[in-house]
C-alpha cells in the first residue's frame, strides 16, 4: 500500500461516521423496535455494514501482506456489490411508491434523479475497480470513489435532520461537499506524485449527474424515460 494512504481507514471510518449521524434519526434511533422500517431498509442497512466491513478489513490485509487473503475476500464483493445495488433499488422502489400518496406521479418520477444515477455510478466506478484490480493504484482509487458515490444521501439527511435545511439546499450542498472531498484528493495525489485519475472520473461523473439532477427532472426525456422504466420494473 503506498505510504500516503496507510491510514485510508480514517477516511472511510469518517464516511461511515457521515452516514450513520444521517440516518440516526430515520433508522439508528429506532432500535430495537425499528417501528415503520421496512425489510427493504433493515437489509439495505446490513449489506451497508458489509460493505463497509470489507473496505475495512482489506486495506489492514494489504497492510500486513496478506496479498492472497485481500484476493480471496475481495472476491466476496462479487456477491456484496449486487446485492448493494440491489438493496438500493428496493429502497428507491419504495420511496416512490410511498411517494405516490402525497404527491403527483410526475413529482415522484421527478425524484428519482438522485437514487438511480447513484446505482449506475457506484456500478460504473466498481466495475473500473475490477477492471484495474492489477493497477494498485487505480484499483484503490476507485474503490476509495465508489465508496464516496455512496456518501450523498447521508450528507443530505445531516443537512435536513440536523441543521434544518430545505431538501434543495441538503441536496446541492451534499453535492458540493461530495465534489470537494473529490478536488481536495486530487490535489493531495498531485501534491504527492501519486496517480489521480479514477478521482477525475467520478468528479466528471459526479459533476454530470448533479447537473441532470439540476435540469432532466421535470424534462419530457426524465419523465418519459424513467416514467417508462418504473411502469416495467416498478
Amino acid at each position: 500500500m503506498e505510504q500516503s494512504y496507510k491510514n485510508i481507514w480514517g477516511l472511510f471510518f469518517a464516511i461511515l461516521l457521515v452516514i450513520f449521524l444521517g440516518f440516526f434519526r430515520t433508522y439508528f434511533s429506532l432500535f430495537p423496535k425499528f417501528e415503520n422500517v421496512s425489510t427493504a431498509q433493515h437489509f439495505h442497512s446490513l449489506i451497508f455494514l458489509l460493505w463497509f466491513a470489507l473496505l475495512f478489513i482489506q486495506p489492514y490485509l494489504i497492510k500486513t501482506g496478506k496479498i492472497e487473503l485481500h484476493r480471496r475476500l475481495g472476491k466476496f464483493s462479487f456477491l456484496l456489490v449486487p446485492l448493494l445495488v440491489f438493496s438500493i433499488f428496493e429502497v428507491a422502489k419504495g420511496q416512490y411508491h410511498r411517494e405516490l400518496t402525497q404527491f403527483p406521479v410526475s413529482q415522484c418520477i421527478a425524484n428519482l434523479i438522485v437514487p438511480l444515477p447513484q446505482i449506475v455510478l457506484f456500478l460504473i466506478i466498481y466495475i473500473l475497480a475490477i477492471v484495474n484490480k492489477r493497477n494498485t493504484a487505480y484499483h484503490m482509487r476507485y474503490i476509495i470513489s465508489s465508496t464516496l458515490v455512496l456518501l450523498g444521501p447521508g450528507l443530505g439527511r445531516i443537512f435536513i435532520s440536523w441543521l434544518g435545511m430545505t431538501f434543495l439546499h441538503a441536496v446541492m450542498s451534499s453535492f458540493i461537499v461530495t465534489e470537494l472531498i473529490l478536488v481536495s484528493l486530487i490535489v493531495y495525489d498531485r501534491l504527492q506524485l501519486n496517480k489521480c485519475k479514477p478521482y477525475i472520473v467520478l468528479l466528471l461523473l459526479l459533476v454530470s449527474s448533479h447537473l441532470a439532477w439540476l435540469f432532466l427532472p421535470e424534462s419530457s426525456i426524465w419523465q418519459n424515460l424513467c416514467g417508462r422504466f418504473v411502469e416495467i420494473v416498478f
